[in-house]
């Protein structure tokens, strides 16, 4: 199966133009030279002079692609445009003018408000997001992004639709083979990059239309086909297959121990250099998407730095024990004190180490990290944790989760209610505040005002107010003051990033889940139901729970098994699981296993899935939780065996998207 088919599903859906034709808007328009080596379209022109809507200009485009007439002729002869606007662009066009960039404003946002309106933006969010962009001086696609009025990968769609071009989707980038790219160098990130190869053309994606002459300028030896992606997406392919961080840190290591045999056992000043060794490591953690960093010794010594990756560990690197301790030393006298750990563990926020921050501005401008050290009974027993927060991470669109169409309707339902409580639980990397803020998204947050409360905020939203639970206060104490000064702002909506061991915060959550508020939280739990069980564990009511609970989603996140190496998977205790469950024999089954090759990087999956079950508090349910029922009468009447976590990845297995051993390894079978 070719890249076309694997990315695009063969035919073309979007009624682009022929693989190999070459772009409308870049034959359609005459070019001339710049010292800049920068392009001004006749087309670009006339927007920036308003003579011409970008609805017309595109009308005109379809005819041209056609007819291959002049598009300047073409404007006049279908009433577009006026000869003399033709004129005036064509002077300014051969006097070598550069769009200002007023004009490129004005130019990215004629028939952008149209564009809004078929995505389905409410008439009042545009004309609030035209206001912004008036006063900020930023382009309207840029506005309407940060508001959250529409995700990134919803304007990409649209973009490539509107230009007639593939959309890259974000996922699509798992399946991007690395031996594609090899043989090529990208230099400085510009806003394109390429994507791999399609039947013989090199796929290069853009986020902006204005792009894509420059990027086929870039790329013109190659057979160049350009898709449409979203400026995250485009970045997320240029940091794992460009920015080459793992031979940027292994480089640094090199160059040490050279150092050191050289000096042959005097002492060597070490520099910046550890701090730039330590730096690399943090920059590669950062650009593969890794949560973790761990950091201790193996019992020949040997420093092992190990990083988790969509939830899964994988050995990076091996360091001599020397440079370990050196790291490690460095670690804690910036952070906390010799005396101090020996005595506790410690925890710190941190950044980069030796004051290199501007050298690493890429992630420290971006990327908080969360500092755990650990010792044992002496200095050689010391290891360390590096949580990776991602503080512009791109929130995911909530119709993209995975949901099924019943489970999404409840919690559509559940955004659109005035008052009550949701929970999302499941363990520490499961997913739960990427779904927690995608069903949030879906809230109106012009027409209803939504604050936050969080240790730390993970996701930026400009229409949220947010407040970050200060490190130096003491957790419930912190969450108190916060929740009290967030009630008296007369909230419609409040996310409470999690409920932990204090009953007066549980009780004043629930409290405002039942007198006027919409309230988000999670929980740390591996079932729906045993959500109940904990909230009463902690001191809650059975009677105030009943009265304020919604729903209850619980999840896992699973990796996909890779589609280019997964083979049958014909073991009798695959096949076992299939006559577990009389509603699994309905399935077409067709289980896979995971292998590895090169374009997963020998680990058998690329990418992630959801596995969720939801407990809605209907009436029947709610009667059970006001009797204080246990939770497995709550789970046998809110959650039927065939729409648990477990049958829900049995689902997966069945299709092989994903392999049963990695549903074991997230999830329990049912008891």
């Amino acid at each position: 199966m070719d890249l076309r088919a694997r990315w695009f599903g063969g035919a073309d859906t979007l009624g682009v133009a022929e693989p190999g034709r070459a772009d409308p808007v870049v034959t359609a328009a005459a070019r001339r030279p710049e010292s800049s080596g920068a392009t001004t379209l006749l087309g670009q022109l006339l927007l920036a002079d308003t003579a011409i809507t970008r609805a017309a200009l595109q009308e005109a485009l379809q005819v041209q692609a056609r007819s291959h007439a002049p598009l300047g002729d073409l404007l006049v002869t279908l009433g577009l445009c006026s000869r003399a606007d033709i004129d005036a662009a064509l002077e300014r066009q051969c006097s070598g003018v550069v769009l200002s960039e007023s004009e490129r404003l004005v130019t990215a946002q004629v028939g952008m408000d149209h564009r809004l309106r078929k995505l389905g933006v409410k008439e009042s969010h545009i004309r609030a997001a035209l206001q912004f962009a008036a006063a900020t001086g930023t382009s309207l696609t840029r506005v309407v992004l940060d508001l959250g009025l529409i995700s990134a990968e919803t304007m990409a769609q649209a973009l490539a639709e509107e230009n007639g071009r593939q959309y890259f989707p974000k996922d699509h980038v798992d399946r991007i083979d690395p031996s594609e790219l090899e043989d090529l160098s990208v230099g400085e990130f510009s806003g394109y990059v390429p994507a791999g190869r399609v039947d013989g053309r090199l796929v290069v994606a853009v986020a902006e239309p204005e792009k894509i002459l420059e990027a086929q300028t870039r790329w013109q030896s190659y057979r160049v086909e350009v898709v449409i992606a979203s400026p995250r997406t485009i970045e997320t392919v240029f940091r794992r297959h460009f920015a080459r961080t793992e031979e940027a840190f292994r480089a640094a290591v090199l160059q040490w121990e050279e150092r050191q045999r050289a000096a042959r056992g005097s002492d060597v000043q070490d520099g910046n250099e550890v701090e730039w060794i330590y730096g690399r490591l943090i920059r590669h953690a950062c650009y593969v998407g890794a949560n973790d960093i761990f950091l201790h010794k193996t019992l020949a010594g040997v420093g092992k730095v190990k990083l988790h990756v969509n939830g899964v560990g994988h050995l990076f690197a091996a360091i001599k024990e020397d440079l370990f301790d050196k790291i490690l030393n460095k670690l804690v006298s910036e952070n906390s004190s010799a005396d101090a750990l020996a005595r506790n563990p410690q925890e710190a926020n941190v950044g980069i180490i030796g004051g290199l921050k501007d050298e690493f501005a890429d992630i420290t401008d971006r990327y908080s990290f969360r500092l755990q050290l650990n010792q044992g009974r002496s200095h050689s027993e010391r290891e360390a944790v590096v949580r990776v927060l991602d503080r512009q991470a791109e929130q995911a669109d909530f119709h993209a989760l995975g949901f099924d169409e019943q489970v999404e309707r409840q919690l559509l339902n559940y955004s659109r209610s005035s008052t009550g409580l949701v929970v999302v639980c499941g363990p520490t990397g499961s997913g739960k505040t990427t779904s927690l803020y995608a069903m949030m998204k879906k809230i109106d947050p012009i027409e209803r005002s939504i604050r936050t409360i969080e240790k730390p905020i993970e996701y930026r939203h400009s229409m949220w107010h947010q407040m970050e639970v200060p490190a130096d206060v003491a957790e419930g104490e912190g969450v108190r003051i916060m929740l009290n000064a967030t009630l008296r702002m007369a909230p419609h909506v409040i996310l409470m990033g999690e409920i932990r061991e204090d009953l007066d915060v549980a009780n004043r959550v629930i409290s405002a889940a039942f007198t006027g508020h919409l309230v988000y939280t999670t929980l740390h739990v591996t079932e729906a139901a045993l959500a109940v069980t904990r909230l009463r564990h902690i001191g809650v009511t059975s009677e105030n729970l009943a009265a304020s609970l919604r729903g209850v989603l619980a999840q896992r996140l699973v990796q996909v098994l890779c589609p280019d190496c997964c083979a049958s998977d014909a073991r009798e205790e695959t096949h076992a699981e299939r006559r577990r469950s009389a509603w699994v024999a309905d399935l077409e089954w067709n289980p896979m296993r995971q292998v590895g090759c090169l374009r997963c990087g020998w680990s058998g999956f690329r990418g992630r899935r959801i596995i969720y079950e939801l407990l809605d508090i209907d009436r029947d349910v709610r009667d059970l939780v006001e009797r204080g029922a246990t939770a497995r009468e709550i789970a046998r009447a809110g959650v039927p065996p065939g729409r648990s976590i477990w049958a829900c990845g049995l689902r997966l297995v069945a299709r092989g998207i994903t392999s049963i051993d990695e549903l074991r390894r997230v999830a329990d079978p049912p008891s």
